[in-house]
């Protein structure tokens, strides 16, 4: 063969070998994020090796329904949203109870608390969030849970079945739906609430002032602009200090303030962090084959165009998908819509966008029936497109809200009113 063939040959042989190149994909984190990415890099690779690194072991479950377990509504095994299958079916190689403890970018690997390192072309930070803990307070202590893990869940409903007194912190989400369900005949609860209002962070005033009505009516007892300042054990109880200094024994107390991303593997390896590992609209952080999703990454924001932990299953879900596309060949873009609907003292709640205060250029419309409390809030920003939405007790168009934001839909002042009456079954400009 002459040479400038053999040449051509060769260039032609490595060509075909590099495009049959079988990827490796490393997943860190097992829940929302981590298994949308790996549907879908499963449609558009079949052939790549996908290893997941997974701190907890078992299959993955939704911490979201954890409340729904300590109730007794839900059992266990409704928790998982996997099976045992769906890692064979898609070829997954799975490290159960082992945890990512540094990366190294430039080497493209990965070093694991049990000592060993894995490489990767494509890498996935989908490692979630951890409870925050508290600062007053020893977060070993004897009685004091968080609600993030089924470990967690596993010990409030040990704890709570011979415990009567039990002292929620915080308003927000995990707060209520952890006092929503274990209030009843054998617990007296009282919520600790750091603002003048629930769920400060997802509703505005007026609606946290309607649902609030609803909580007596359930045996509970709320504190609101009220702080624990210390929290220790006192006999077989816990003693908790208020700011007001009065102090409250109870047997049991669940802490709900708030999260924190899981970031502590990156430290030292140059991916830059902020709140979140800082990522594009592909999910890419600033090494192109690196990405992150769900609750540790930090995204654009899709109203504020600013970057933001949008730490909610839908996002981690999209994220992840997106994330998945990318690292196999595809590139989509997407940014992150705050939103959460749930039920809370048989009231359902939902939001989305934008519902913080108004700022300049911003208006609101409003709605409300004092018969039956149903309360429902539409925020335009200063070129009418509608941007945000709270509503309560009457939520079933929230979906179609989400697609008009999306879509940046314009609505006019005059139309407004019959608008955020609903339901909103579709919108012509």
């Amino acid at each position: 063969m002459p040479q400038i063939e053999k040449i051509k040959f060769l260039r032609i042989k490595i060509i075909v070998m590099q495009a049959g190149k079988v990827k490796k994909y490393v997943i860190l984190g097992h829940s929302a994020a981590a298994i949308s990415a790996v549907e879908a890099i499963r449609s558009h690779d079949p052939n790549g090796e996908i290893t997941i690194v997974a701190a907890e072991k078992g299959l993955a479950y939704s911490p979201v329904l954890l409340t729904y377990y300590i109730s007794n509504r839900l059992d266990r095994k409704g928790l998982f949203f996997t099976y045992k299958g769906f890692y064979q079916r898609n070829r997954i190689n799975l490290l159960e109870g082992i945890s990512a403890i540094g990366i190294d970018p430039e080497k493209q690997l990965v070093e694991l608390s049990d000592k060993n390192k894995i490489s990767y072309d494509r890498l996935l930070i989908a490692t979630g969030s951890s409870a925050r803990k508290l600062r007053f307070c020893d977060p070993d202590l004897p009685g004091l849970f968080t609600l993030k893990t089924i470990a967690d869940a596993d010990g409030i409903l040990a704890h709570s079945s011979s415990k009567k007194d039990i002292l929620i912190l915080g308003g927000g989400l995990i707060g209520l739906q952890s006092a929503n369900a274990l209030a009843g005949a054998n617990h007296k609860v009282t919520i600790v609430i750091g603002s003048s209002q629930v769920m400060s962070q997802n509703i505005d005033y007026q609606c946290s002032s309607i649902l609030s009505k609803a909580l007596p009516e359930r045996k509970f007892k709320v504190l609101y602009n009220t702080s624990v300042t210390q929290l220790e054990s006192f006999s077989d109880k816990l003693q908790a200090t208020l700011n007001d200094g009065s102090t409250l024994s109870v047997d049991m107390v669940i802490a709900g303030k708030g999260v924190i991303p899981n970031t502590q593997m990156t430290k030292g390896s140059g991916i830059k962090t902020d709140w979140g590992i800082i990522v594009n609209q592909a999910m890419q952080s600033n090494y192109p084959n690196v990405y992150a999703a769900g609750d540790v990454a930090e995204g654009e924001d899709f109203i504020s165009k600013e970057q933001a932990v949008v730490a909610t299953w839908p996002n981690a879900c999209l994220q992840g998908k997106t994330a998945g596309l990318n690292m196999s060949g595809k590139d989509i873009h997407f940014s992150s819509l705050n939103g959460n609907v749930t039920g809370i003292f048989g009231k359902a709640i939902a939001s989305v966008g934008f519902s913080g205060k108004l700022q300049e250029g911003y208006s609101e419309t409003k709605f409300l029936n004092p018969l039956t409390s149903v309360y429902r809030k539409l925020v335009f920003n200063e070129v009418d497109e509608i941007v945000g939405a709270v509503f309560l007790d009457a939520i079933s168009d929230i979906g179609v809200v989400r697609n008009m934001i999306n879509n940046r839909i314009q609505v006019p002042e005059h139309r407004r009113e019959r608008l955020v009456r609903g339901p909103i079954r579709f919108y012509i400009p």
